[in-house]
């Protein structure tokens, strides 16, 4: 009996034509923050046929992507592939893996555009941070094997940016990140995403020898930008005037990602040893940026509690003359408490008021004595905080209508209390919020939701909260609870789903 391995040409290519929509379906997931639609919307992503979201994560299952699972099987299955254009645009790479069958690939695709994704999938055996990646016996190996893999495939990409739509860069080490310019000297106007980042971040970058190379920040098309802390600020010492030339689509998503921040010092572009950045110096760097931003976002940034205390870093930040870009929505994902205390301010002291602020798998400090105002935007939202997370912290400090607390433990009696009556010698705390909506999180009892209301409906009469959801929670309610927020009519809109509800 014959096998697959002898089926004809016309019979495999039937078989993955087959394959081809399939997999399309199945993986076809729009990249977003779980909840979190409103800084998500039109943010569909080139190669989301990719990406998948694990509580807010993107990974990679490398092997369920077609053609690749199928064109690694024998060089037979390969050839039949490689007739096909539409089913290399979207490329792919492992740096894992031997790149060489697949170096030419970028000529798979005549005629079309294609999405650049560029990985490592030992990735998904580290934790940030892990002692493995940077103490271990293999980790010279590692690192310099992945640099290898990727200064291969990179020079193999860089003839064909101009028909990128998207690039990323998802590696272990930050420092086998390819100089930026290189990459996309002669990227094409229709560009719209780039991803640039490490799982262990590096210092600082010194690409003064590509300075000659036109900086590729002019993106009309540009919706989603990931950068390592060290990519922006190398790129921003290339030019004079950093990112002023920068250019964006006004649905725009910026991400800084991984990076421990200096509390003193700071790199130059004369030292012969990098050092790392003070935050100062980062916002120095934001300062240039001229243009609207929708989402400013900030994953997995930290200050380095090793370093020495300066002085001016404790102060209030400066603002550059030139003033500061304007940004529709601020979004904190996994950041250290000391990094949110201090770039917090510096936010609140450059833009009075934000369509939204999200806090997503973060803890909260406590900023009472620095903000220089209080944070105000429309909507803030709390996501999957720890259980030790003090939500009063920034509630204390907010001023807006919709408050959005979805899957915290550490919500409860205690949250409730603290917004139900007015603070010794301050003012009542969110004076302007009238809806509330309470998602997957434990509520003991009813009642605390009733004191809440009645409380600042006296003291907000014309205002107070019109609107409360309590979805997908355990809630110990009565018949007669529930009857009472009709007939007192102290809401409007009460919506309640997953509810435990007690005669």
């Amino acid at each position: 009996m014959a096998t697959i391995h002898h089926l004809p040409v016309e019979i495999l290519s039937i078989i993955f034509e087959l394959l081809y929509p399939e997999v399309l379906e199945e993986k076809d997931v729009k990249v977003s923050i779980p909840q979190q639609e409103i800084i998500t919307e039109n943010l569909a992503s080139p190669v989301e046929t990719l990406r998948f979201i694990d509580n807010g994560q993107l990974t990679t299952d490398f092997p369920d992507i077609f053609p690749y699972q199928v064109a690694r099987v024998c060089t037979h299955w390969l050839e039949i592939l490689k007739r096909v254009p539409k089913y290399w645009t979207l490329v792919v790479f492992d740096v894992c893996l031997d790149p060489t069958p697949f170096l030419d690939m970028f000529k798979w695709s005549p005629g079309h555009f294609i999405s650049v994704f560029i990985f490592n999938s030992e990735s998904s055996r580290f934790t940030e941070g892990h002692p493995q990646l940077v103490q271990d016996d293999f980790a010279p190996q590692r690192r310099s094997t992945e640099h290898a893999c990727v200064s291969r495939v990179t020079e193999a990409l860089r003839p064909y940016v101009w028909r990128c739509l998207a690039v990323s860069y998802k590696l272990l080490y930050s420092s086998n990140l390819p100089p930026l310019p290189l990459v996309l000297q002669n990227h094409n106007s229709d560009f719209n995403q780039l991803e640039y980042k490490g799982l262990v971040d590096t210092p600082s970058f010194d690409w003064t020898p590509q300075r000659s190379i036109s900086m590729p920040i002019v993106m009309d098309n540009l919706v989603d930008l990931t950068l390592d802390v060290a990519v922006f600020m190398a790129m921003n010492q290339m030019q004079p005037d950093g990112w002023a030339s920068f250019e964006c689509s006004q649905e725009c998503r910026i991400t800084f990602d991984r990076y421990a921040f200096t509390q003193t010092g700071g790199s130059s572009q004369k030292s012969k040893n990098p050092k790392r950045h003070t935050i100062q110096q980062f916002l120095d760097a934001l300062d240039t940026i001229t243009e609207s931003i929708n989402v400013l976002g900030f994953r997995s940034l930290s200050i380095d509690s090793s370093s020495p205390t300066s002085a001016t870093e404790n102060q209030e930040s400066t603002v550059s003359e030139n003033g500061w870009f304007s940004c529709s929505h601020l979004l904190f994902i996994d950041n250290s408490p000391d990094f949110v205390a201090r770039i917090l301010p510096s936010m609140v002291q450059r833009q009075s008021f934000f369509d939204s602020v999200l806090f997503v798998s973060c803890n909260l400090p406590s900023l009472d004595s620095r903000l220089p105002s209080l944070l105000r935007s429309t909507c803030l939202y709390f996501d999957n905080l720890s259980t030790d997370a003090r939500l009063e912290n920034i509630l204390g400090v907010w001023d807006g209508s919709d408050l959005d607390i979805d899957n915290c433990p550490s919500f409860g009696p205690a949250v409730l209390q603290f917004l139900s009556e007015e603070r010794p010698e301050k003012s009542w705390p969110c004076p302007s919020m009238d809806s509330l909506t309470i998602s997957d999180c434990e509520i003991e009892e009813y009642a605390h939701f009733n004191n809440l209301i009645a409380s600042r409906q006296a003291a907000f009469p014309t205002t107070g909260i019109r609107e409360l959801a309590i979805l997908g929670s355990t809630m110990i309610i009565s018949e007669d609870e529930y009857d009472q927020l009709w007939t007192a009519e102290l809401l409007d809109v009460f919506k309640y789903e997953g509810c435990i509800v007690l005669n």
